[in-house]
């Protein structure tokens, strides 16, 4: 692992992010695969096979910004986009029971029943200020863009087709 990365690593941690450093921390040290042709002794032909590298610096930092990304930006995004919907009025629905389920005796009587997606103490979910989030998300993929290794043009082309991509 790189200098960069460890620093990299000790950040997130001291953000209590630890969760994240680690994941990061696990995907560095299992290292990617990559095909390998060989020939067994005594056989006509070449088989394809693979082995583990360790990663580069360049696709180390790649992980890293890569993992962020998608923590730190695609995450709440849609962390956003689901707390606006279930923050809905019509998001709660009744819910009768089944009536197979009344002739067969497993239920004497017919409770009315909520269903929804609650957030604390049972309140429905108050959505992320938007404000708040994307003046963060912005200056996070500022941070971000200077960090992939294959310079500032190429992550905006990689977060222009992330974004063409979300449902």
């Amino acid at each position: 692992m790189t200098e960069d990365s460890r620093e990299i690593i000790g950040l997130l941690r001291d953000a209590r992010l630890g969760w994240i450093a680690d994941e990061i921390v696990d995907d560095i040290a299992l290292g990617r695969q990559v095909e390998q042709q060989f020939r067994e002794e005594g056989a006509n032909k070449r088989s394809v096979g693979s082995r583990i590298e360790p990663y580069s610096a360049d696709e180390e930092r790649r992980l890293i910004v890569e993992t962020l990304y998608q923590y730190l930006i695609v995450l709440p995004r849609a962390w956003d986009e689901a707390s606006k919907l279930f923050s809905a009025e019509d998001t709660f629905t009744t819910i009768e029971p089944d009536d197979e389920l009344v002739a067969w005796g497993l239920r004497s009587e017919r409770p009315t029943m909520s269903l929804g997606i609650a957030g604390d103490e049972g309140r429905r979910f108050v959505p992320i200020s938007t404000e708040q989030f994307f003046g963060t998300t912005v200056r996070l993929q500022k941070v971000l863009r200077h960090l992939w290794p294959d310079g500032i043009d190429a992550f905006d082309l990689k977060l222009a087709s992330d974004q063409v991509k979300r449902p």
